[in-house]
């Protein structure tokens, strides 16, 4: 129930003052639609005329273009009044009467040949006087855009002419729907962010809407009038519903997170598709999908306010405005709410104006969304990376404890030799001395030892000058007890390349990959690794026959370990090309070679 109060509440907000507010538009004329070509004579007689509130979604049909717009117009003032009436209407070609009691007191011919997008003409009203204008549509070339007529005061024609074209001809809109679009495809092709990519998708129809020379364009590709209808009418609406399906799907990951959710997109998917291929066929301009899953995209929204409540708002307030356009204007509904404020009157302007909103409210959402992914994954590597140095930790103590016993006992056999030498009083000056020395040199071996544990460990990030080959051999240190353990021979070559960074980050790698490649070597007799270094980049290959190429491109992924029946944690290739990449500044990558796998530490960016 408490879903459902929500649900109504936003309803109520979103959708109600667009019911109740009328439509409020003095500049723009009561006009009433014939669908005939016929001659002036019978129009003026013709009681056919249906009146309609003239807009796109009345011409989007009008396959044929030669039909009549009647316009009535009436001077209850008692001075005349000097007028323009201005038709934004691309590549129109116009006869204009100017009729009072059947007779004709003006005949005007408009051409939008230049393409400019509108054309106007001046008349004047005499006080008290009625008069009513037939508009004739006639045929021409090319296709034609309708967007709204408008009678001003002639001082005014070209302030109104302006201030439309400034803003929605001019590219105002589409520039800075383009610009989105582009930032928001470079981010994609960077993060690989599925949402992102079905989110430039939701972007392009509207983008291409504002284009102010869209179909300039698509006729000079040669597309027909009927191609450049079915694709402003039926595939570019299309493709936006199921786009925006497709960007709710995994924006909120509906498959994990609202299974019931996800089910009802792809069916809404489902019926999108085979909606449009029947108004393709049948030549139908039906956007009843568009009204139907527009309180659906409310509630996803509303499902997900308590995890995301800022991201969620966002994308309900979007949803709203992007369907505004489909439900208001490609529908039966006469409902104009952007009017009032915008006194445009055209489904394309209020297009620009309600997908531009809608880019820029989607575009902080997504933005908060990566960000708070982002630091997630951040907390996550983290995490892993603890567990990864706490499991380097187990393997070292255990190394550490095989190292010291020889020195322990050599020293217990030097402290035995002491007592008994005493005890026969053999024990001479020079004797006890070398003695001494000899357990001082296993206890400073052991405490070496420890240090350079202690080194392998510490988490202080100093970054400074070192050698490569210092980091290699620190790690061989760390590793000579399980290498000689298991008769793995060593051979290194190296240059004299240097880096400025943290030393330990890259002996914890080095020890990642060296300790990866024991592993691989452990079935084999002839147990071979070659390190080398050159021109900054540090090549670690071994003997082992190379990893499986169905696999290769995984071994990189967190938890992915073909060791499991070893215990295999799956976090130190992980954690080995994130400590490169993103502390170090480097890239990991492997390859295999003729002997097997061949690891490479490229860094030649590193300073």
């Amino acid at each position: 129930m408490k879903l459902l109060r929500s649900f109504l509440i936003v309803y109520l907000l979103i959708l109600s003052p667009a019911c109740a507010l009328p439509y409020i538009n003095l500049e723009n004329p009561s006009t009433y639609l014939l669908k005939k070509d016929i001659s002036i004579d019978e129009a003026i007689n013709n009681p056919s005329f249906s009146k309609v509130n003239l807009q796109y979604s009345d011409m989007r049909n009008l396959d044929n273009r030669n039909f009549w717009i009647k316009i009535p117009m009436s001077n209850n003032n008692v001075q005349q009044l000097e007028k323009s009436i201005i038709f934004f209407w691309y590549n129109a070609k116009l006869d204009l009467y100017y009729v009072k009691h059947n007779q004709i007191l003006k005949h005007s011919s408009l051409y939008d040949q230049d393409r400019t997008g509108f054309v106007f003409d001046n008349f004047i009203i005499s006080p008290n006087e009625t008069l009513t204008l037939y508009v004739k549509s006639n045929e021409k070339k090319g296709y034609d855009v309708f967007k709204s007529i408008k009678i001003v005061n002639q001082e005014k024609t070209f302030s109104v002419i302006s201030t439309d074209k400034s803003y929605f001809d001019n590219g105002f809109f589409f520039g800075i729907l383009i610009s989105i679009f582009f930032f928001n495809l470079i981010v994609f092709f960077s993060i690989k962010e599925k949402s992102l990519g079905y989110y430039c998708l939701v972007l392009l129809p509207p983008t291409l809407y504002c284009s102010p020379d869209i179909v300039v364009l698509l006729e000079w590709l040669n597309f027909s009038n009927k191609n450049i209808i079915v694709l402003f009418n039926i595939f570019f609406p299309a493709l936006h519903i199921i786009t925006f399906l497709l960007f709710t799907k995994y924006f909120f990951e509906t498959e994990n997170n609202y299974l019931w959710v996800d089910k009802f997109i792809n069916i809404s998917l489902l019926f999108s598709l085979i909606l449009n291929i029947y108004n393709f066929i049948f030549d139908h301009y039906s956007y009843i999908i568009a009204a139907l899953i527009l309180p659906f995209f409310f509630m996803v929204g509303i499902v997900n306010l308590k995890k995301d409540f800022t991201v969620s708002v966002l994308y309900i307030i979007s949803s709203a405005f992007i369907y505004y356009p489909f439900i208001f204007y490609f529908s039966s509904f006469d409902i104009k709410f952007f009017d009032t404020y915008l006194n445009k009157g055209t489904y394309i302007n209020n297009m620009q104006v309600t997908n531009t909103i809608a880019a820029i409210l989607l575009c902080f959402s997504i933005y908060i969304r990566l960000s708070k992914l982002f630091y997630e994954k951040l907390s996550f590597q983290k995490e892993l990376l603890a567990k990864s140095r706490l499991a380097a930790m187990g393997e070292m103590i255990a190394s550490i404890a095989h190292q010291w016993r020889q020195p322990l006992n050599n020293v217990s056999t030097t402290l035995a030799n002491i007592e008994m030498t005493s005890e026969l009083q053999m024990l001479s000056h020079e004797k006890l001395k070398t003695k001494v020395h000899e357990a001082n040199t296993q206890i400073k071996y052991m405490s070496n030892t420890i240090n350079d544990f202690l080194n392998f460990f510490s988490t202080k990030k100093e970054e400074r000058v070192f050698l490569l080959k210092s980091a290699v051999e620190s790690a061989m240190v760390l590793l000579r007890t399980p290498f000689k353990q298991e008769q793995i021979s060593l051979h290194v070559k190296s240059d004299e390349s240097t880096i400025i960074g943290c030393k330990n980050e890259l002996i914890q790698v080095l020890t990642i990959l060296m300790s990866n490649a024991k592993d691989a070597l452990k079935t084999k007799e002839d147990k071979q690794i070659w390190i080398t270094i050159k021109n900054k980049e540090i090549f670690i290959e071994d003997n082992a026959e190379g990893i499986d190429l169905e696999i290769i491109e995984k071994i990189f992924d967190p938890y992915f370990s073909t060791k499991k029946e070893k215990n295999g944690t799956g976090l130190g290739l992980y954690m080995a090309k994130i400590i490169i990449e993103k502390n170090i500044g480097g890239s990991l990558h492997v390859k295999n070679s003729k002997k097997g796998a061949k690891f490479i530490i490229d860094l030649s960016h590193v300073n």
